[in-house]
């Protein structure tokens, strides 16, 4: 496993590959992915994709699915970020999914009844 100590070793070998080295590119390459493999993993789903049905989504209003739609690139994006810029793209998809709830939130008031 990537996050038993022994890997602290492997990881300073990486790192003293010479910077000149036809090595050092596969070394950061393998660095990258130990250390993406320590992080912990994001929950699941990470978004709902809008409708692709026969109705499309017409029960809901537009800016609605654009939030969904959104918050789909957001949790993309989580998935191919660096180890350090995680914690960042973390929060801007939570944040995407506390505008998206607010919006599904005012919409179900609006609604007709």
């Amino acid at each position: 496993m990537p996050s038993d100590p022994a890997f602290d070793e492997v990881l300073k070998q990486l790192d003293a590959v010479p910077k000149g080295s036809a090595a050092r590119g596969k070394a950061q390459s393998l660095r990258e992915a130990i250390l993406r493999s320590r992080q912990r993993l994001a929950p699941r789903p990470l978004a709902n994709l809008p409708p692709t049905g026969r109705d499309g989504g017409a029960d809901k209003p537009p800016e609605v699915l654009a939030q969904q739609q959104e918050c789909a690139k957001q949790a993309e994006l989580l998935g191919t970020v660096k180890p350090e810029a995680r914690p960042a793209a973390e929060q801007r998809l939570q944040q995407c999914k506390r505008d998206l709830a607010a919006l599904e939130e005012k919409a179900h008031e609006e609604a007709p009844r």
